[in-house]
């Protein structure tokens, strides 16, 4: 598997190396740092990265210019992370025009910074390659896969989580997952599996879907990650 191309808005020199040395040792292939907005609308020109990990506050650069920038990335269905010392509450609603894939408060671990680009890099994969029918129903079940939200797995059996209702059904996750399309769901910890299609948003410790709220563990996503891109 070819390494992923990282583009980084910084305008701290000391984190900008931070994030190209973790960034290297993790298996992704950063781009040249940049710092404010015009150079990062020329790096997206020059460059078409596959992610964009991004400061919030740009160098010599206004707020509707780095949302213009920002946005260029995103109608491209190029994943923004954005990576900042500012309260997640204020950077949630700071973006008018669109919604960045995940927001990480400075400081962040390499867990987290490496778990939310993995991330970030499984759902625009999804969405870019999958050739599945998402209308088509679950396995021996009238339940159309754009419906739902996750699965989580119980004492007993699992849940499955639609828009409207919750199905508890008396079976094994592992092997019901076995029938879903692949690459549709993300475990994202070690009960609940998460429909790709329905993820809006993220930070360090919850995954926002478009009505639920559910954690995110880190440490389980890391593992799950190195696993993956090790098996193939």
């Amino acid at each position: 598997m070819s390494e992923k191309r990282i583009a980084i808005i910084e305008d701290d020199p000391f984190i900008g190396k931070y994030l190209t040395i973790i960034l290297r040792k993790n298996g992704y292939s950063p781009l040249s740092i940049v710092d404010n907005a015009t150079a990062a609308i020329r790096l997206f020109e020059n460059e078409k990265p596959d992610l964009l990990l991004t400061d919030f506050n740009l160098s010599e650069s206004s707020s509707s210019q780095r949302n213009e920038a920002l946005s260029l990335y995103k109608t491209a269905n190029i994943p923004v992370v954005v990576f900042s010392s500012h309260d997640k509450d204020f950077l949630t609603k700071s973006f008018p025009s669109f919604i960045p894939d995940a927001i990480l408060c400075k400081p962040s671990t390499v867990d987290e910074i490496c778990s939310t680009i993995g991330f970030c890099l499984t759902k625009s994969e999804f969405i870019k390659n999958s050739q599945q029918n998402i209308s088509e129903p679950f396995y021996n079940y009238p339940i159309p896969i754009n419906e739902v939200l996750y699965i989580r797995q119980k004492q007993k059996g699992f849940q499955i989580r639609t828009h409207s209702s919750a199905l508890d059904l008396d079976s094994d996750p592992e092997v019901f997952l076995q029938h879903f399309p692949p690459n549709q769901f993300f475990a994202i910890n070690a009960n609940t599996w998460v429909n790709l299609a329905h993820v809006k948003t993220m930070t360090s410790s919850l995954i926002y879907t478009e009505n639920e709220v559910l954690n995110f563990d880190f440490s389980f996503v890391r593992k799950w990650l190195f696993n993956e891109r090790n098996s193939r």
